[in-house]
């Protein structure tokens, strides 16, 4: 029993020295596709803890404003699709660099007027920043982006599939 509360103990430890860690970053990455190894015991388990203390966690790492993201994968591509009511399109940069997109804006308070009074407040705002780690079968010269109706839309083509596979022949 000793042993497990040691082991709680040094993961709640860790998981702290890891969101302090996250707190001198504003940078959310991800990858578009998801990999979990199935032979790491800890795989599943890690991904439990993250959402049982994502909610204890200071407010101090979350960033102000965070656009809600979907990412789909079809035959021909991927789709990324960030909710962004509010931000005009040339508040938005998207770059691309190795393999990483990074997509950044600002929504920007549209009411300065202090003479107002606010009884409630939940509409967000301030900069983001949201980094991508694109997979290899990806065309890194044909994405396209638009918006339309407060939605960024970021279209990644697929390169076309490459052999691998060579047959030799025995002579």
């Amino acid at each position: 029993m000793l042993l497990f509360a040691h082991f709680i103990a040094w993961h709640i430890i860790y998981y702290i020295v890891v969101k302090i860690g996250c707190l001198t970053q504003n940078l959310r990455n991800m990858a578009l596709v998801k990999y979990y190894r199935p032979e790491l015991p800890f795989g599943s388990f890690s991904r439990v803890w993250d959402r049982l203390f994502d909610d204890f966690t200071p407010a101090l790492d979350k960033p102000v404003f965070e656009p809600q993201v979907d990412i789909a994968e079809s035959e021909k591509d991927f789709t990324i699709k960030l909710n962004v009511p509010g931000i005009r399109k040339e508040d938005i940069k998207i770059e691309l660099e190795d393999n990483r997109l990074t997509i950044s804006g600002e929504r920007k308070s549209v009411d300065s007027d202090v003479s107002v009074t606010y009884h409630r407040l939940q509409s967000r705002y301030g900069k983001f920043t949201q980094t991508f780690y694109l997979p290899d079968n990806v065309n890194k010269s044909d994405i396209k982006a638009s918006q339309e109706d407060g939605v960024l839309n970021v279209v990644i083509a697929k390169s076309e599939k490459t052999e691998n596979k060579l047959r030799i022949d025995v002579k």
